[in-house]
């Protein structure tokens, strides 16, 4: 049996060296946890003079690796002791609630809350929150809900829970019960994206702070640019392999030796190769199932495409500004809000180059992809409701986000034929997305081979067409540049075969196997 004992309910033990200066990228998540949590618990009078309650839940959601446990931990660390008050810390996965015997994760889910509300004020944390109230169903057995309707019950008003702030983290929050989620119960919901280049950068400077010697600002900027799409967790791999690259690099010698070698430890550095190299070993967890559809322009690609880039940037701010300009609009008069954002580009390398380009500097909204694999995936019935689900994903964010139309005109006769194109363009049409939601598409036609239903979302009088060129006399010259007169200038390489030298034995660790 799972059951609970008077051990398994006690507060958590946290490592006091994860605090919030340990996380990057979370700025706007550590203030709105300063003002819900500790903030109450800190300045109790000031809720009570306006006769105000404090919020006793929120939730966490986003992609797996974006911090949301670390975030929990070093929550704990700083409530640790607030206002002269020790905060208990009780974390639990939301399977490990659940048993098989009827009743006993009821029994279970009761005991966690009597205790922290003898312990409060305490925080309870909930992993994977989704295993323990997932969505409710006629179809599904009598248990899930009976858990779900203790969780509700202890969560609300019918029970005081005093000074008990519940804490949920989940990747499918649309798999929660919706009762769960609605004010009062998690009265806020935080976001967890996938980091920007500054955020990435941060996280770097995190992981490599005590490297000998540092890696330079410079460095630090050029690595977060190409680590597009790269979570937290990615990030902190990646340093965990440039380091094993550092060490392959200077002390090959202990991979072929079956015992301790004397190595001395100053002699290894990280370098900027190093970390290159670990790119290439390393994939990322957005990337290990659906492309990335966020990717910079190639290196190669830069003097033939840089230009059409720009040009499309600022075709493309015009439609749908970034969060600065966002917010100069704000103090000026809007000159019209009756139509949604949208932005076409058509010709050769639109889906392959331009779109990515552009997606890779719109990191501070949240893209959601509409190509032909989505609308056969696994997770949907029928390309409708792929369709709906996708824009249901987006109007739940409460962020700006970009939906992406892989090949538009193959995308309308894959909807076309299943019914699915009435769908779409109403579901458009309705704004259900809101405000800051762009469409983005692309065509590898002309757009007079569009339908006339496409045509009128993507009309020629909003300026939101960019038709791809073709490349001028002088990005073909800067293009073939490097390769006629550069690279036959580039030395041949030369691999070593000279074996390293050998490395002397350590005696200490020789000495400890004779003892054994």
């Amino acid at each position: 049996m799972n059951n609970f004992g008077p051990s398994d309910i006690q507060p958590i033990k946290i490592d006091s060296n994860v605090r919030f200066s340990s996380i990057g990228g979370l700025k706007e998540h550590i203030r709105c946890l300063r003002e819900m949590i500790i903030f109450p618990l800190m300045y109790p009078e000031l809720f009570k003079k306006f006769n105000t309650r404090p919020a006793k839940g929120v939730l966490f959601h986003g992609p797996p690796g974006t911090g949301k446990t670390l975030l929990a931990r070093a929550l704990a660390n700083e409530c640790s002791v607030v206002g002269g008050r020790k905060v208990s810390f009780f974390m639990r996965k939301g399977a490990d609630i659940m048993n098989k015997y009827y009743g006993e994760s009821e029994r279970n889910l009761r005991m966690l809350f009597t205790q922290a509300r003898k312990m409060k004020p305490s925080i309870i944390f909930f992993d994977e929150i989704d295993a323990l109230a997932p969505a409710r169903r006629p179809s599904d057995d009598h248990t899930h809900s009976s858990v779900v309707a203790t969780l509700l019950a202890e969560m609300d008003g019918l029970c005081d829970r005093g000074n008990v702030i519940v804490i949920g983290a989940t990747n499918r929050p649309d798999a929660m019960d919706p009762a769960v989620r609605r004010a009062g119960r998690f009265d806020r919901e935080l976001y967890f994206p996938p980091p920007e280049a500054d955020a990435r950068r941060d996280i770097l400077a995190i992981y490599t702070k005590e490297w000998e010697p540092s890696l330079t600002n410079d460095t630090l900027d050029n690595i977060a640019k190409v680590t597009v799409g790269y979570l937290g967790s990615d990030i902190k791999a990646l340093c965990s392999e440039a380091v094993l690259k550092a060490v392959r690099r200077v002390y090959p010698q202990i991979y072929e030796a079956d015992y301790k070698l004397v190595v001395n430890a100053t002699n290894v550095e990280v370098t900027t190769e190093d970390i290159l190299a670990a790119m290439e070993e390393i994939v990322p967890a957005g990337n290990r199932y659906v492309p990335q559809a966020a990717r910079p322009l190639p290196q190669h690609c830069v003097p033939l495409l840089q230009g059409q880039i720009q040009a499309a940037v600022t075709l493309l701010r015009r439609t749908f500004p970034v969060p600065a300009e966002r917010q100069k609009q704000k103090t000026q008069p809007k000159l019209s809000t009756s139509a949604p954002c949208v932005f076409l580009i058509s010709g050769e390398c639109a889906e392959t180059y331009i779109a990515p380009a552009l997606l890779a500097q719109l990191e501070h909204c949240i893209v959601k992809e509409l190509s032909i694999p989505s609308l056969h995936s696994a997770h949907s019935y029928s390309p409708e409701q792929a369709v709906i689900t996708l824009f249901a994903e987006c109007r739940r964010t409460g962020r700006a986000c970009v939906i992406f139309v892989r090949d538009l005109l193959a995308i309308w006769e894959t909807l076309v034929k299943k019914n699915g194109a009435a769908v779409l363009l109403q579901l458009w049409r309705m704004r259900s997305v809101g405000d800051n939601t762009l469409l983005l598409a692309t065509c590898s036609g002309s757009y007079g081979e569009l339908p006339k239903e496409l045509q009128e979302v993507f009309p020629v009088y909003k300026d939101c067409i960019y038709c791809v060129r073709e490349p001028t006399l002088t990005e073909v010259n800067n293009f073939l540049a490097p390769v006629v007169t550069q690279l036959p200038l580039v030395p041949p390489v030369v691999f070593n075969v000279i074996p390293p030298p050998p490395l002397p034995r350590d005696d200490d660790m020789v000495s400890i196997h004779e003892d054994c």
